[in-house]
């Protein structure tokens, strides 16, 4: 059995958005809390910035903890110069599943229910800006999720293959 299926960089973006702005419009209607007030004071003190940079980079070696750090190398994307994990060996279906929701859960789900708990702004504002790097593993989630059988899967810049 041997399939190949690539998230595309367009579909990525454009489900990334949409998260962000569903993301947004929840968290304003059921909660007190003004993302974009919140993030305009933020930006001021470029905390903004640094919370999204070293969360990509938290989120990088997540999927490289779940993964296993000897079989997974952080190179940047030929094309948007960004971090990204790279298997360097094929991975069971569960295992590639649990690198692949670690970074949702922990830097996405578990702030945002902190955010409802605490009715914490940060956590809110953190979770929906840890919410929009996790889009395309969201995706491939829902790909591989479905499928029966044993095999592997195989990621790489081009996509994902599975074998």
């Amino acid at each position: 059995m041997s399939n190949r299926f690539t998230i595309n960089d367009n579909v990525s973006i454009f489900s990334g958005i949409i998260i962000f702005v569903l993301t947004i419009r929840f968290t304003e209607e059921n909660f007190d809390f003004n993302f974009f007030k919140y993030l305009i004071d933020d930006l001021e003190k470029l905390g903004s910035l640094l919370v999204f940079i070293v969360g990509v980079v938290i989120h990088e070696n997540l999927h490289r903890l779940g993964w296993g750090i000897k079989v997974t190398k952080i190179k940047n994307h030929t094309k948007w110069k960004i971090p990204i994990c790279h298997c360097e060996i094929p991975l069971d279906k569960r295992k590639f599943i649990l690198g692949l929701t670690l970074p949702v859960i922990i830097l996405g789900l578990i702030p945002f229910i902190l955010g409802v708990v605490l009715n914490s702004e940060f956590f809110f504002f953190f979770s929906i800006i840890m919410i929009v790097p996790c889009v395309s593993d969201l995706l491939i989630f829902l790909v591989t999720i479905n499928k029966k059988g044993k095999f592997k899967l195989l990621e790489n810049q081009k996509g994902f293959e599975l074998l």
